[in-house]
């Protein structure tokens, strides 16, 4: 018996060992998967960003550029729909969806594309790439900037085509991270308060990060450029909003564009980067809301001496948007495997926007992120203008659009 029991404990010792070791080889199987991966993310990130200097103003054709800015008038009913002051950036909700779009899956694809206005990926992509090459830049006017980036549970498997798609035509930057570990969440937060300059200033509380992401993917919109025409501080002078109030007003004169309506009038104002800011001004008796869906940007307008007046103030908001693509017919993405080309099962569990803006005499900054989460010559002599006066003493709608005309952000004022 002594000869088969010392038989019997060699065999259960080679028996552990062998465990041992397969053990180890698993481990360090998967700690080679993992640092090959990291190898893998490091040479994606090798993104060639546009040149980071002067705006170079990359032309994006008008019918192209209309896209973006007609997605938004499919969806500001269901935004903005209270009567608090509201900011919204399209242009970060668009570029948040279409990076969406190359994850989701067959079923899911078309909703978004229907919903963006898009006929194929090619289109989608070109879009995509000038929007981000005309708002990537930074001179003495001011700067602005785009920035895409997905960070993805390092113990779950993606689809690398969607990742390389996300480097080469969206400049999106790739990160492995552990969810569990909150450092891994303060980093995050950490990178896009850099890329926003800490405008939102993103801690645990204003955003947080579940333990159990699969993927985080978002896009941040960084805007600040100063007027075309400075106002004077000396020039400010307090007065009532909306018959309430007392309230810093800025003025200044500026030859620009105007259109009058029955109802509004509305009036541009330039900054020093070529972009400019429409003022929607409802006419004394008229309700805001009701031009929330006025689409004045093909309008033609007519030359003015403007005497504008216009209100200093900042806010910040945030929209919860699952319920606003649900209703836009955007539907698949948020169900088992709708976004199947990042990975398997993955489906989209909540998408919000935070935005922020700052209006003064220096110019206008505005912020938008939006996050995408799933969880498990010689000068000819100038006419004599027209004069009129601009004084934005009510509520009112601004956009803010860059060179080509696209909305980058679009706000309305109740009250300060």
């Amino acid at each position: 018996m002594k000869k088969y029991s010392k038989a019997l404990i060699v065999l259960l010792v080679c028996f552990v060992l062998l465990l041992i070791g397969c053990k180890g080889n698993n481990e360090n199987n998967k700690e080679d998967e993992k640092n090959n991966f990291e190898t893998y993310m490091t040479k994606l990130n090798e993104v060639i960003y546009p040149e980071y200097t002067l705006k170079k103003n990359i032309h994006l054709e008008n019918e192209k550029a209309k896209k973006i800015n007609d997605f938004y008038f499919k969806l500001v009913d269901e935004l903005f729909n209270s009567d608090t002051n509201q900011l919204f950036s399209p242009t970060s909700l668009f570029i948040g969806l279409s990076m969406l779009a190359e994850g989701a899956s067959t079923e899911a694809y078309p909703e978004i594309m229907n919903l963006l206005g898009i006929d194929n990926l090619n289109e989608l992509r070109e879009i995509n790439k000038k929007v981000f090459e005309n708002n990537y830049y930074i001179d003495s006017g001011g700067k602005s900037i785009l920035e895409n980036a997905i960070w993805l549970d390092e113990n779950i498997n993606y689809n690398k085509e969607f990742l390389e798609v996300l480097s080469e035509y969206y400049y999106g930057n790739t990160f492995s991270v552990n969810f569990m570990d909150e450092r891994s969440h303060n980093d995050i937060r950490n990178w896009i308060n850099e890329a926003t300059d800490n405008f939102l200033n993103f801690n645990e509380k204003n955003f947080p990060i579940s333990k159990y992401t699969n993927f985080l993917l978002v896009n941040t919109l960084y805007f600040n450029d100063g007027w075309r025409i400075p106002f004077q501080k000396e020039n400010n002078y307090f007065d009532k909003f909306n018959n309430n109030g007392n309230v810093e007003y800025m003025k200044h004169s500026v030859e620009n564009k105007c259109l009058i309506k029955d109802k509004y009038k509305v009036f541009i104002d330039s900054f020093s980067n070529k972009n400019k800011i429409y003022y929607l001004l409802p006419n004394e008796g008229e309700n805001v809301n009701d031009f929330l869906g006025e689409n004045i940007l093909d309008e033609t307008y007519e030359n003015y001496l403007i005497h504008f007046n216009v209100p200093k103030f900042e806010y910040r908001e945030e929209y919860v948007l699952d319920d606003c693509l649900k209703n836009s017919g955007v539907t698949t993405v948020f169900e088992k495997n709708g976004l199947g080309q990042i990975g398997e099962d993955f489906e989209l569990s909540r998408i919000k926007q935070n935005v922020g803006v700052r209006f003064n005499e220096d110019g206008v900054t505005a912020v938008a992120v939006t996050s995408m989460v799933a969880e498990s010559s010689t000068p000819s002599e100038k006419p004599v203008l027209p004069e009129i006066e601009a004084k934005l003493n009510r509520p009112f709608i601004y956009y803010i659009c860059d060179s080509n005309n696209v909305i980058l952000f679009s706000g309305v004022v109740y009250n300060l």
